[in-house]
Parts: structure tokens; sequence; C-alpha cells
């Protein structure tokens, strides 16, 4: 397992640093938690889960012609 910081992420997903943070807060990526206690607790990205997470929101574009407009 690769663990990835969140400027590796930020950079996979071409998103500030910041977002990678929010997103985290709101549950809606992939994170490992690290550090309990006294100790700021720091998180980190399976690179694996990154790519499913990112692989799952991907997007079929259209496959027919854009209707022409008048």
């Amino acid at each position: 397992m690769k663990l990835l910081k969140v400027p590796d992420v930020a950079g996979m997903l071409s998103v500030q640093p910041s977002t990678v943070y929010q997103w985290v807060r709101m549950g809606y990526l992939p994170c490992i938690h690290l550090g309990t206690g006294k100790t700021k607790p720091c998180v980190r990205f399976d690179e694996q889960e990154i790519l499913e997470w990112l692989n799952a929101r991907r997007t079929e574009g259209r496959t027919t012609r854009l209707p022409k407009s008048h």
C-alpha cells in the first residue's frame, strides 16, 4: 500500500489542498487518519483507493451528435 499526502492527492485531482481537506471533512474522499491523543492528527490516502474513487466518478461522453441549433 502506497500512502499519499494531501499535496499528492491534490495534484492527482487537479484541485487545491484546501479542497482535499474539505472533502475529507465532508467524508467525500476515502482517507486514513493517523495520530491521536496529544499529537496533531494527520491524514493519508491509499493510492489505490484514490484511483478507484476517481474511476468510479468517470462518466462517458455523449455518443451521439449534438443537436443543431438554429
